[in-house]
């Protein structure tokens, strides 16, 4: 499949059909559409938009360097070499979330698959797309925070 970006750049056009995508302010990235995603999540689309924009090298200062070492416990811990004080973010709320994810899960399955053979019934149902949702959405929120 064919997909473009329509003259104005607010536009994404799908193949063979009249259906476009506002993308706002995607478009006008400067970079070349290289590829799309459609990716179905908990009862909606995903839209992703891969783009190759050209790299403008810049000379750095030499001397001042950062270092980043990812953790559990800690999360990361980051140091520079400019003076400034090494930052800690602490994991142990991810953890934590993913802890009680699969405490609820294992009941939730529990519930779902009592007797049951493995390949027999469901394995998903609107209760466990929620739990796993609303844990997407706050770990996803820790990360933003951290980032």
């Amino acid at each position: 499949m064919y997909f473009k970006i329509g003259k104005e750049g607010k536009f994404l056009k799908f193949p063979k059909t009249i259906q476009r995508l506002n993308i706002g302010k995607l478009g006008h990235t400067g970079g070349r559409l290289r590829q799309v995603r459609v990716i179905p999540k908990y009862g909606q689309y995903v839209v992703e938009l891969v783009f190759a924009c050209p790299l403008a090298t810049k000379m750095t200062e030499k001397g001042k360097y950062m270092a980043i070492d990812l953790g559990i416990d800690n999360l990361a811990t980051i140091v520079t070499t400019t003076g400034s004080r090494p930052v800690l973010v602490k994991g142990k709320h991810i953890k934590s979330i993913n802890q009680y994810y699969n405490k609820r899960k294992a009941h939730f399955l529990g519930i779902l698959r009592q007797g049951k053979k493995p390949k027999e019934g469901q394995h998903t149902s609107r209760r466990l797309e929620r739990l796993h949702q609303i844990r997407h959405r706050k770990i996803k929120d820790l990360f933003h925070k951290a980032s």
